[in-house]
């Protein structure tokens, strides 16, 4: 049976490790063929922010190998089904008018938040540029698996939450997070920062690309995004 990401199962609180609620751990099926992707579904449990900060403050190598990637050539193509059944799909808003964000919070009375999902997929990507096996590919959003090696470029949106591996005088825009304009640099440099908004390591899901490109591997997709719990957790 396939592993669903729930919409009202996360913190109350995004950006703070205390006083959070307990995401829990995906559970797979006994039969998953790659026992590894069990446990990394099971360390990644948590809060955003503590799976935030544990999987970007480790060493790159480090973070590479437990994640399972290749930073070179991307995931093999024969596993991408199995972290799609572990991960789920990397989605927060369907497309109208089969947005279940929208209509949920319709039937609901809450406006303010169908209102929201609309702002949040202005920001969000069709499709991205993604390597596996060393072949570059355009994928859907949808597409996007924990482990992928993203290509980000000037102009483009943040398809997931990634963790840089290479970056040229690259500058992104949080203005989902933050309301606020600004160009922010980013490398493969681990800063150690209190909050996982200024982690200059990474590029969240929903950030603007302003210049310069990078590549990247995939954390965290969908709901488990930081963007995913964000629309989780608005009141």
């Amino acid at each position: 049976m396939k592993a669903k990401e729930s919409p009202s199962d996360d913190s109350t609180s995004l950006w703070s490790p205390l006083n959070e609620k307990t995401i829990a751990p995906v559970v797979l099926p006994e039969n998953l063929k790659k026992k590894t992707l069990k446990d990394l579904a099971v360390k990644t449990g948590g809060t955003y922010t503590a799976r935030a900060m544990a999987q970007l403050d480790s060493p790159l190598g480090e973070f590479i190998s437990q994640i399972e990637t290749d930073e070179r050539l991307g995931l093999r193509k024969g596993e991408i089904e199995d972290r799609m059944a572990a991960f789920g799909h990397n989605q927060i808003c369907e497309p109208k008018p089969t947005n279940f964000l929208y209509e949920w919070f319709k039937c609901c009375g809450d406006r303010k938040n169908a209102e929201y999902s609309d702002i949040v997929r202005e920001y969000l990507p069709t499709e991205c540029e993604v390597i596996r096996e060393g072949e570059q590919l355009k994928l859907s959003l949808k597409a996007i698996v924990k482990g992928d090696l993203i290509i980000l470029k000037a102009g483009q949106y943040a398809p997931a939450d990634i963790r840089l591996v290479e970056a040229n005088d690259l500058t992104v825009d949080n203005y989902l997070f933050t309301g606020v304009h600004d160009e922010l640099p980013r490398s493969t440099e681990s800063n150690y920062p209190n909050s996982v908004l200024d982690y200059g390591n990474c590029v969240l899901m929903g950030a603007k690309i302003i210049k310069g490109n990078a590549r990247g591997i995939v954390y965290e997709t969908g709901f488990k995004s930081a963007l995913g719990t964000m629309v989780r957790t608005t009141p």
